[in-house]
């Protein structure tokens, strides 16, 4: 399978963490993971190690158990394991507990250390079983069938489609990738899970999502919901109406019939939808909420109309326009982790929530609907005295409170600003009985930016704050409007964080406005 292999073994101390392990590819683009600490403290964290280390000190490290390594360049007598990292992971952990020190783990030290078994179970890991593989690509075939094929040891879609994006840095296209893994997984698989990662790093990197939306994301990637996103653009009623979304021959993404400005809306509105609101999921049988779904999605791109905004059709483009993703995959990444050593070969992640990644004790989070950097204007007390107190209330405990606030600080900012400015007469006569009313304001703001903000240098500001007040007005003041909230299930955090988002992106916007005078002319 390999060609020349060798059976070994090796001592623990000369086995190192492969930094390539595509489990970490998604982390370390989002430069996560920096030291073998921080990848220890990941690894503990989301994949399941807590149990092998109980396995170990239970059972001992059994024999049979191989290691598959290749040798590190930059050190003759050290080993870089390809495959096992999370069986080296608990070995690491049980020869040196003081790893997990300063982590959220500190306090397994002392039970792993007074373990009746420790000093028997160290014994059996001071050397372990190794097949030496020459390289990389040596290992390349089993690790592909083992981890993305085969119903053992499965990784979850991201880091699948992350392994294949590696190997195109190897390889000039998707067909000779596969024929490098001896066309052991479909065509379609393949393109399947590039396409799911391309667009989760395509949302990582969005300039319309806020820092703290993208850390969500990437603090649980492995379970991001882009599969709703992806089941989306598959439609074909998605491919006429709104843009279709392909895969080049060398698996990049290709976008047409819309820009790139309209594009990164877009899947920025499906991004908070599938993880944050949760509008957007995996089950879109209902054709008639699909389709008003998509009458969003068009108020958005008729924003963006300017004709150097298309794109060029990529020339490489892929006709083959086949994805595969099956559910089970994606299940496969929720399954509670059990104990045992036995289970290492199945990829059954623990649940921990929202992990740290840095290695630092984790505190409970007090979440404010407004960040204290947010400035305070000085000219308005009402005003004020809403900033002051968006700041101090807790969005986990006062969630209506929060809801409620955000609604009425938005319409208090937007009121001041049309009331000093020379538009205002213009709005009087547009809103008519709706005056000052949160919709009439939004729409006005929407339609009317330019003429409020004349002398804004850059024009794609107007896009992305227009962009804000159209997505606040379609979904955020529908929860905001605690009446007509649904009365399906209880008001949740993440739809407070999805108004939060907003509110925050318009305040910094709105309020430096004010405090500089700045008006329509």
């Amino acid at each position: 399978m390999f060609g020349k292999i060798n059976l070994t073994t090796k001592a623990l101390s000369t086995l190192q963490l492969d930094t390539s392990n595509p489990r970490l590819l998604g982390y370390k683009k989002q430069g996560k993971l920096q030291t073998e600490k921080e990848i220890i403290t990941l690894m503990m964290a989301r994949y399941g190690i807590k149990e092998l280390i109980n396995s170990i000190l239970s059972n001992g490290f059994y024999p049979d158990e191989i290691l598959y390594a290749i040798p590190d360049e930059n050190a003759s007598n050290k080993r870089i394991i390809v495959e096992g990292n999370r069986r080296l992971t608990a070995c690491k952990i049980i020869k040196k507990p003081n790893l997990l020190k300063g982590t959220t783990f500190s306090n397994l030290i002392t039970k792993i250390e007074r373990h009746p078994n420790y000093n028997a179970a160290v014994e059996t890991i001071k050397k372990l079983h190794l097949v030496e593989l020459s390289n990389r690509s040596a290992a390349r075939t089993y690790i592909a069938s083992k981890h993305t094929k085969e119903s053992i040891k499965r990784w979850s879609v991201y880091t699948q489609g992350a392994y294949y994006i590696d190997l195109l840095s190897e390889f000039d296209d998707i067909i000779k990738l596969r024929s490098s893994i001896n066309n052991s997984v479909s065509m379609s698989r393949i393109r399947g899970v590039i396409l799911f990662t391309r667009l989760t790093d395509q949302i990582l990197e969005l300039p319309t999502l806020s820092q703290e939306e993208k850390e969500r994301l990437v603090n649980d990637i492995d379970n991001i919901r882009t599969e709703a996103i992806f089941r989306l653009i598959q439609r074909q009623d998605f491919k006429s109406e709104i843009a279709n979304i392909n895969l080049n021959k060398q698996g990049e993404i290709v976008v047409r019939k819309i820009g790139q400005s309209a594009y990164n809306h877009i899947l920025a509105k499906l991004a908070r939808d599938a993880n944050f609101t949760k509008k957007l999921s995996t089950r879109q049988e209902d054709d008639k909420k699909i389709d008003e779904y998509l009458k969003e999605l068009k108020l958005i791109i008729n924003q963006f109309s300017s004709v150097e905004d298309k794109v060029i059709e990529d020339e490489n483009e892929d006709e083959d326009a086949t994805f595969d993703l099956n559910d089970s995959d994606i299940e496969a990444e929720n399954v509670d982790d059990t104990v045992g050593q036995d289970t290492d070969d199945q990829e059954q992640y623990s649940v921990a929530p929202e992990p740290q990644i840095r290695p630092v004790q984790k505190k409970k989070q007090h979440l404010s609907l407004l960040k204290k950097s947010t400035p305070f204007i000085y000219i308005h007390a009402k005003i004020d005295e809403l900033v002051l107190e968006s700041k101090t209330v807790n969005i986990n405990k006062h969630k209506h409170s929060a809801i409620l606030l955000s609604r009425t600080l938005i319409q208090v900012v937007l009121s001041y600003i049309i009331k000093c400015s020379s538009q205002h007469q213009n709005y009087k006569r547009d809103s008519k009985h709706n005056y000052l009313e949160l919709d009439s304001l939004l729409s006005f703001f929407s339609n009317n930016i330019k003429n409020i903000f004349p002398d804004e240098e850059d024009n794609n500001v107007y896009k992305l704050i227009r962009s804000d007040l159209n997505s606040y007005k379609e979904s955020g003041k529908l929860i905001s409007n605690l009446v007509t909230h649904s009365d399906q299930h209880a008001l949740t955090l993440q739809e407070v964080i999805h108004v939060q988002v907003k509110l925050q992106s318009l305040m910094d916007y709105f309020l430096p406005k004010i405090i500089s005078g700045h008006q329509a002319q």
